[in-house]
């Protein structure tokens, strides 16, 4: 049985706390940070949840400080369309993250992580 596009949505968005620093899950699969602990969560590009698999696009520079991540896929809805989604987590609301976590440049660490993600579809990194 397959599941709602709007469920298997939910579930990348809160599949954003359980991967890269930070991760509420670990795997014990891949790196570890200074005190040993699992450093990339559930893991990083490659990796499948269901229908979707995670995109190598790296974190834009002061992410971490700034409490953000992010993270891309690939997904082949249940309509059998393609689409890239990105989760993203952050220590505001979504409409104070313009505002609180600026990026190097002054875009907002949001900005410039998709306009990486357009860099790496492209093949520009």
């Amino acid at each position: 049985m397959a599941i709602s596009n709007d469920l298997f949505l939910a579930i990348l968005a809160m599949d954003a706390y359980n991967r890269g620093y930070d991760a509420g899950i670990a795997d014990g699969e891949g790196p570890t940070d200074a005190n040993g602990n699992d450093a990339d969560g559930l893991g990083e590009a490659g990796k499948q949840i269901g229908t979707a698999t995670v995109l190598n696009v790296p974190l834009p520079e002061g992410s971490e400080a700034a409490g953000f991540y992010a993270i891309a896929y690939e997904w082949t809805d249940a309509e059998n369309n393609t689409q890239t989604v990105i989760s993203y987590r952050a220590p505001v609301g979504p409409s104070a993250l313009r505002a609180a976590c600026r990026g190097k440049y002054g875009d907002s660490l949001l900005d410039s992580f998709s306009g990486q993600l357009r860099a790496v579809a492209s093949g520009a990194n």
